[in-house]
């Protein structure tokens, strides 16, 4: 094996139950100075909040952008790099082929 390799951790998934009622019971908590029809009210505007749209704010669209400009530029230089490495090989092979024909043509 490789020296260094690790294991991928395997994470154990939350059944959506288990997702749903460890929301509910951070709800409650954050609720629980509330009584009555404010309890209520603050629930219903915590479930509101989460199943509402996300848009992100200036710094995570920027973030996001950066991250995605740095990629495409690595993809980039990859790819430039793949490219000298093949023509690279192509004319070391065409040099081959024509020392080769070239003793061929001799030994005729």
């Amino acid at each position: 094996g490789r020296r260094g390799a690790t294991l991928p951790v395997m994470l154990q998934e939350k059944t959506t139950e288990q997702r749903e009622a460890d929301l509910k019971a951070e709800d409650e908590a954050s609720c629980a100075e509330f009584n009555d029809f404010l309890h209520s009210n603050c629930m219903e505007q915590r479930v509101k909040e989460r199943n509402a749209a996300k848009y992100w704010n200036a710094n995570e669209v920027r973030n996001g952008l950066w991250k995605t400009e740095k990629a495409l530029a690595d993809l980039e230089i990859r790819q430039y790099k793949h490219g000298k490495e093949r023509a690279m090989m192509h004319t070391k092979h065409e040099d081959k082929l024509t020392k080769f024909k070239s003793r061929m043509e001799v030994a005729l």
